[in-house]
């Protein structure tokens, strides 16, 4: 299985025009276009979550206002009303919702509800936040009772620009506010939707009390139509626990609210097969690296490099040269060394188009040390990176999203959970041990 990790490039820029001048409009002509549900799951299978968030203020540290109407520079509407901020939107005034920035949040006549900060989820390049909306829905911004009328609570919504034929996740955080207890049944849970143009992701995401934590709901979608091009989208979040018959309960907070790209996970392999004894301490040492790109989108991953640091082995043998450096479908650096000139390939329109592999082979030639019989083991890995595509993409432009994957040891670069977690894990050593009586580490 393959270590992954994957760096994101974030474009600051694309805020002001996901923003629309920071008022979100309620019946905003939108364009012909029909939303693809793809799942409450995340990205796809051999895809990554990637790109800068197109949600404008999602960690709602632009304040809402004192209320009840919302400040139009926090981007964002709701059918709640606003309490103001760091405030209990207690049922018996008509509920609503409060932007909390105290960190933890308590009230004193309510020992159960205990609110905490977002402690940010790398896996999804989320950074932690103080502040979150903290909601009890119960009566709309006109007073109208939300309970067994509407069937649910509008308690986000914003249009943001999107391309026709990418895919995208659009994912938020929810912690439920009431502490675990005995009687904890008789308290109602949010139910969490995602919409996008009206059309849910599927089923409701509960948020129960247990565990006490904060839970990703997520949904990703593809737009169809003129690949390619923009259109305006409306993105809603609405909790349809407000059809229950009592007060008891639907305290909950969220925050990290995003939609980011879904591009092509990258996975690459790294293998040292079985020695040939030359004879007089000359071995030469087959190296075996496989790319592979698992996207199920038409986008390519263009700029194809592979780097590969061999100095370790050189350093430790007589003489090291680099041998027969080929590739059936990349164009390879024939400069390539190990030492001073790690690049493998040589020219940044080598292309991985969506589910293939590529190959690169090479052998480095050694020549112990007198006297010498064994030379490693030696941790050897290699590094693949490439553009998975834009911020825009389709537009022709835009800043590039890198995607970027450790080798794994064998022939085989995944796929595995790690497309779905760009921490980068521990990585797994490829052993080199030439010897004249060969064990090899890794048997291939």
């Amino acid at each position: 299985m393959s270590n992954s990790r994957y760096m994101v490039l974030f474009c600051l820029l694309v805020v002001p025009l996901l923003h629309f001048g920071g008022t979100p409009a309620h019946g905003f002509n939108l364009a012909a276009t029909t939303v693809v549900p793809k799942g409450q799951s995340g990205c796809v299978t051999g895809t990554v979550v990637a790109g800068s968030n197109k949600v404008f203020n999602g960690d709602f540290s632009i304040p809402a206002g004192n209320g009840p109407e919302i400040n139009p520079g926090a981007g964002f509407d709701s059918d709640l009303p606003n309490v103001g901020p760091d405030t209990y939107p207690y049922d018996e005034n008509g509920g609503g919702f409060s932007i909390i920035s105290t960190g933890v949040f308590t009230v004193a006549n309510r020992s159960l509800i205990y609110g905490r900060p977002f402690p940010g989820d790398p896996r999804r390049a989320v950074a932690a936040s103080q502040p979150y909306f903290y909601t009890k829905p119960n009566k709309d911004r006109s007073g109208n009772d939300i309970y067994g009328t509407k069937g649910y609570a509008l308690l986000w919504t914003q249009q943001v620009t999107l391309t026709i034929g990418t895919t995208y996740n659009f994912f938020a955080y929810f912690n439920n506010m009431l502490l675990p207890s005995v009687g904890d049944n008789n308290f109602v849970d949010p139910q969490i939707k995602l919409l996008v143009n009206d059309v849910p992701a599927g089923d409701s995401i509960f948020v129960p009390e247990t565990p006490d934590e904060w839970v990703p709901v997520q949904f990703s979608f593809s737009l169809s139509g003129e690949v390619g091009a923009q259109v305006p989208v409306t993105l809603q979040i609405r909790d349809y626990a407000a059809q229950r018959l009592t007060y008891a309960g639907d305290d909950f907070t969220m925050t990290g609210v995003n939609l980011k790209q879904c591009v092509s996970g990258l996975g690459v392999a790294f293998a040292n097969l079985k020695p040939v004894d030359n004879g007089d301490g000359i071995y030469d040492i087959p190296f075996v690296v496989t790319l592979r790109n698992y996207g199920v989108d038409p986008l390519p991953i263009t700029g194809v490099q592979v780097v590969a640091d061999l100095s370790s082995i050189a350093q430790a043998v007589d003489t090291f040269h680099i041998l027969n450096l080929s590739s059936p479908s990349l164009s390879v650096n024939s400069g390539f060394n190990g030492v001073s000139d790690t690049k493998l390939l040589s020219s940044a329109l080598n292309v991985l188009h969506s589910g293939s592999t590529a190959t690169i082979t090479f052998t480095a030639r050694i020549k112990l040390l007198p006297g010498s019989t064994i030379v490693g083991p030696f941790n050897i890995q290699v590094t693949a990176s490439g553009q998975a595509g834009t911020e825009d993409s389709g537009s022709g432009g835009g800043v590039p999203i890198i995607v970027e994957d450790v080798s794994a040891p064998g022939l085989d670069p995944g796929p595995d959970d790690d497309f779905k977690d760009p921490v980068q894990d521990t990585p797994t050593p490829v052993y080199i041990t030439p010897m004249k009586i060969y064990i090899p580490m890794v048997q291939l």
